[in-house]
């Protein structure tokens, strides 16, 4: 399976990305990079606050550092001031 969704807290941006905080399948906390385009960073900025709950629609890329990388499709803003608000493009910076 090379594409899926996350449910986590945004914690930071990344040279090319965010982190997002998530919960595992043994309770562990694991921040997780995800990869996003300059167009869908922007609009993180613009609507999301640190510790604020985003889904994101996710696949899986090829990396050299890693193995591979979560790449994000579309993310939506769940528990912040602008709830419900979606945002998604590819990592060409298509909306």
């Amino acid at each position: 399976m090379d594409r899926g969704v996350l449910v986590g807290r945004y914690m930071a941006n990344i040279d090319g990305g965010i982190v997002v905080k998530i919960i595992n399948h043994k309770g562990q906390t694991v921040e997780v990079p995800v990869q996003v385009s300059d167009t869908v960073l922007e609009r993180v900025n613009e609507y999301c606050k640190l510790d604020d709950v985003i889904g994101i629609k996710y696949y899986l890329a090829p990396d050299r550092i890693h193995d591979v990388s979560f790449v994000a499709e579309k993310i939506t803003f769940l528990s912040s001031e602008t709830a419900g608000v979606t945002v998604g493009g590819e990592t060409d910076g298509n909306i």
